[in-house]
């Protein structure tokens, strides 16, 4: 008994090729394309995130966690050791030097973001020339023979003997918080050739 023929089945005769999928269809096919969507941008953003937090964390690491600016409120009459105060503050200045370079320091410290209140540093290169002064510009460039102070005392000497551990000066200064000369008393540190000082006012 013969079968009976039914309807033509795609397999018979040629080969079906199966349909091929590509990322383009899913995208655009229905709700597909919106399921996907959600995923890549979400992802967009936290990758974004990521390179942020590592961009921080590498200017972190760059500068030291350091600041630039720094308090504008210290002052003799509110420090309990003003003679410990700048040294501290004479020291601050050698470890910047030390972690960010010459270049670095120099430009810094020729700046009033480096200045806490009554206090700054001052830069002399390895021949005793000023490099680095936030408030007093003119004397940029100049070298001992401009260290004389208002009653006539060369102080230059005393500033170009300072060694590694330091040396006072004692001299008459123009005050930038007053724009009295009266006496200041200056904590001077020879390092790497450079001369760091700072100082206060009685």
């Amino acid at each position: 008994m013969s079968r009976a023929a039914g309807p033509a089945s795609p397999i018979d005769g040629a080969r079906v090729r199966p349909r091929r999928i590509n990322e383009e269809t899913l995208m655009t096919s229905g709700n597909g394309g919106d399921n996907l969507a959600v995923p890549v941008a979400l992802l967009s953003v936290v990758a974004l995130a990521i390179a942020i937090l590592a961009l921080v964390f590498s200017l972190l690491a760059f500068t030291g966690g350091q600041t630039k600016s720094a308090p504008a409120s210290a002052h003799p009459s509110n420090v309990a050791d003003p003679n410990a105060f700048t040294q501290e503050f004479v020291q601050q200045a050698i470890d910047y030097y030390d972690s960010h370079g010459r270049a670095d320091t120099v430009a810094f410290y020729n700046t009033t973001e480096s200045v806490n209140g009554h206090w700054y540093v001052f830069i002399m290169d390895e021949n005793e020339i000023m490099i680095s002064h936030p408030l007093r510009k003119d004397r940029i460039g100049t070298g001992r023979e401009a260290r004389v102070d208002s009653t006539g005392y060369f102080y230059g000497p005393e500033m170009a003997a300072a060694t590694e551990a330091g040396v006072w000066v004692s001299y008459h200064f123009e005050n930038p918080q007053t724009a009295m000369d009266t006496l200041k008393h200056a904590w001077v540190v020879r390092h790497d050739e450079l001369f760091f000082g700072s100082g206060w006012w009685e």
